[in-house]
């Protein structure tokens, strides 16, 4: 699923599933702001419509629209 640029920006966002594997924050519940679409590097990789950047309190990562839920 192609998403809007601008529906990708300042959209409120819950994490869904563990991910302090990559860094210790990103736990379940934790809130974010979305921040336009995922890098150039999950862009040249053909990702782009799976992945999402997302501003959280201590780091801002790509990340799986499924292990995200819209507030």
């Amino acid at each position: 699923m192609k998403h809007d640029a601008q529906y990708l920006k300042k959209t409120s966002v819950v994490l869904t599933n563990d991910l302090t594997r990559y860094h210790k924050s990103l736990v379940v519940g934790v809130k974010g702001i979305t921040v336009g679409r995922a890098s150039q590097a999950v862009y040249n990789q053909g990702y782009n419509d799976r992945f999402v950047c997302v501003r959280f309190p201590e780091t801002t990562r790509d990340i799986l629209w499924e292990s995200l839920e819209l507030v």
